[in-house]
């Protein structure tokens, strides 16, 4: 399961390289678990992410304007 997830992973940075996708993720691990139920976390984590969107908006709208 690893293995295809790393694959995975490997051929969304390529494309990313070759300017055919765009990745927004967080610079570091969030520190949850895939079936987090607490919902400071859960808030937490969608800020973060949040903020990583509104800090990339002008890169984002550039990507889409392609």
């Amino acid at each position: 399961r690893h293995i295809v997830y790393n694959e995975q992973k490997a051929y969304v940075y390529s494309e990313e390289k070759k300017g055919n996708t765009l990745v927004l993720c967080p610079p570091d691990d969030l520190g949850i678990s895939r079936t987090e139920s607490d919902v400071n976390e859960l808030k937490r984590v969608y800020n973060l992410g949040r903020q990583i969107a509104l800090d990339r908006l002008d890169e984002i709208k550039n990507f889409l304007e392609k």
